[in-house]
């Protein structure tokens, strides 16, 4: 009898690229693919020629998996319309675009949750992460690093421009934090301070809407990314403004008090008018 594969090396998520038949197998289908039971060479050919139209099928799969296929076939698609057996993605780009379809159409491969969990959870365990281009971007003067980045969650569970997702290859940035009692370790015991001011869940409601909101263009008045001396946004215009927009792009909001929203805008986004002008 064939051994069954370990789910710690059926996939690679340090790995700058799965290509689709390894996604495809390994994580839509991992359960069946981890006990032996997914007829991979079926799977893969059948994907292939239900996102191309090619002509030519030796071999279909159970009408099961086919109808997964399918409907992963046009969710990819919702993606980018230039998929084919050729595209290659980041590991991280198929752990969203897979939890993504799952809470589309329901159900989820717990293997593939359970390896991508422990894998998240090593890497995280000692220092915040976020999740950046695996290629990064030149600096200018006047507007610094000019990359996009989300931390783990955002970029797995919010309503990101899809385009965006799959535009370019993204991985894991370790970030080491200051030694304990040093000024920078001062300043983030300050700013922990205010976030449990304001409450657990406002702050993550209002921090993801307003990344959300920069990486989709929601706002006009606000940057695609943070300062690099703040590691804040920046808003042309005054909190309050930021807060009325804040209200009418995410209506949850508005169950909190404004002087709370203002208290976290503080801390995610640097307001001025005067930038206007400049």
């Amino acid at each position: 009898m064939k051994k069954s594969p370990s789910q710690d090396n059926i996939l690679d998520f340090n790995a700058n690229t799965w290509p689709v038949s390894v996604a495809i197998t390994r994580v839509f289908f991992a359960d069946l693919y981890l006990n032996n039971k997914l007829d991979a060479e079926a799977v893969a050919e059948y994907f292939e020629f239900f996102l191309t139209g090619d002509d030519v099928l030796r071999k279909s799969p159970p009408r099961d998996h086919a109808k997964v296929i399918e409907l992963l076939s046009k969710h990819l698609k919702t993606y980018s319309t230039t998929f084919d057996a050729t595209t290659e993605l980041s590991p991280l780009t198929w752990s969203r675009v897979a939890i993504d379809f799952w809470l589309s159409i329901g159900g989820r491969q717990q293997s593939f949750i359970d390896a991508f969990s422990r894998w998240a959870f090593e890497s995280t365990k000692k220092w915040p992460c976020w999740v950046v281009p695996q290629k990064k971007k030149t600096k200018t003067r006047k507007h610094g690093n000019n990359t996009i980045e989300f931390p783990l969650d955002v970029f797995l569970l919010a309503s990101i421009d899809k385009a965006s997702i799959v535009g370019q290859q993204w991985r894991l940035d370790i970030r080491e934090l200051p030694l304990l009692n040093s000024p920078s370790h001062q300043n983030i015991r300050s700013k922990n301070n205010i976030e449990d001011i304001v409450g657990a869940n406002a702050y993550a409601l209002i921090k993801t809407s307003i990344i959300e909101a920069a990486a989709n263009r929601i706002f006009k008045n606000i940057s695609k990314k943070t300062i690099p001396e703040t590691n804040k946004f920046r808003y042309t215009g005054q909190r309050r403004d930021l807060l009325d927009e804040l209200k009418k792009f995410n209506p949850e909001i508005k169950k909190y008090s404004d002087s709370v929203v203002i208290k976290a805008i503080s801390r995610l986004a640097t307001c001025r008018v005067s930038w206007a002008k400049r």
